[in-house]
C-alpha cells in the first residue's frame, strides 16, 4: 500500500474491504463451531472477543454486540488503513492485536468461572 497522505478515504476503504473478506470468512466458521449451542465458542471468543466478553457477562449474545462483532474486521482493516496513510501502521495494527487478545483472554476467563457458556 502506497503512503499516499492526499487521499486516505482510498487507504480505509481498501483495509476495510480486507477486513470485510477476513469477516466473511471466521463468522459461517464461527457459526457453525458453536453449533446452534451445542459446539463450542472457544472460536467466537478468539475471533469476535468484545462481544463474547458482553455475552460472558450477560449470558446471553445480544443483537447489538452482535452487530459489533460484524463490523470488527471492517473497522479493525479500515483503522490500519487510515493509520498507514499516517505512517503509523505497525503501531496502530499492533496496538489492535493486543486489545483483541487482551478482551479476548478477558472473555474467555469471565466465561469460565462464570459457567455462563463456554465449553
Amino acid at each position: 500500500m502506497v503512503n499516499d497522505n492526499s487521499d486516505p478515504s482510498r487507504a480505509i476503504g481498501a483495509g476495510a474491504l480486507v477486513g470485510l473478506g477476513i469477516a466473511a470468512v471466521l463468522v459461517p466458521f464461527c457459526f457453525f463451531a458453536a453449533a446452534g449451542g451445542h459446539g463450542t465458542y472457544a472460536p467466537m471468543i478468539a475471533c469476535f472477543p468484545y462481544t463474547m466478553l458482553s455475552a460472558a457477562i450477560s449470558g446471553r449474545i445480544d443483537y447489538l454486540p452482535l452487530v459489533f462483532g460484524l463490523f470488527q474486521f471492517p473497522g479493525y482493516g479500515g483503522l490500519v488503513g487510515w493509520s498507514r496513510t499516517r505512517s503509523k501502521g505497525l503501531p496502530i495494527g499492533f496496538s489492535l492485536a493486543i486489545a483483541h487478545i487482551g478482551v479476548g483472554i478477558t472473555a474467555a476467563i469471565v466465561a469460565k468461572n462464570g459457567g455462563n457458556f463456554l465449553r
